[in-house]
């Protein structure tokens, strides 16, 4: 918090009503969205909590084309699309590996 405390000495700088803003968008943005994250991370297991952030780093460079027509590199949008791929065939739950039991599980209990 100090950090930003020291560009408001500056012309020009952060005024005190931007502070706010700054502050209320941190909280909401950040606070919320982690602490609602953490509570559905508890809901769906590791490997789909692990692939679904990756769709932060996956849709950011999106935002930027669209909100600043700023064009991403085709590398870029390549492996971004692989990234979506992995996340929709995981979390759809149409591809799914068989479980395979070893000889003592497969085997019925002892009478």
């Amino acid at each position: 918090m100090t950090s930003g405390i020291l560009f408001v000495d500056k012309p020009g700088g952060i005024t005190s009503h931007d502070l706010v803003f700054l502050v209320l968008i941190g909280f909401f943005q950040m606070g919320i969205g982690l602490a609602l994250f953490a509570v559905g991370a508890r809901l769906i297991n590791a490997a789909e909590v692990a692939l679904i952030t990756l769709l932060e780093v996956v849709l950011g460079p999106l935002w930027v084309w669209i909100a600043f027509s700023e064009t991403p590199d085709t590398a870029t949008l390549v492996g971004g699309l692989v990234v979506l791929v992995a996340v929709i065939v995981q979390v759809s739950g149409e591809v799914r590996m068989p479980v395979r039991l070893s000889a003592t599980e497969a085997a019925p209990p002892p009478p």
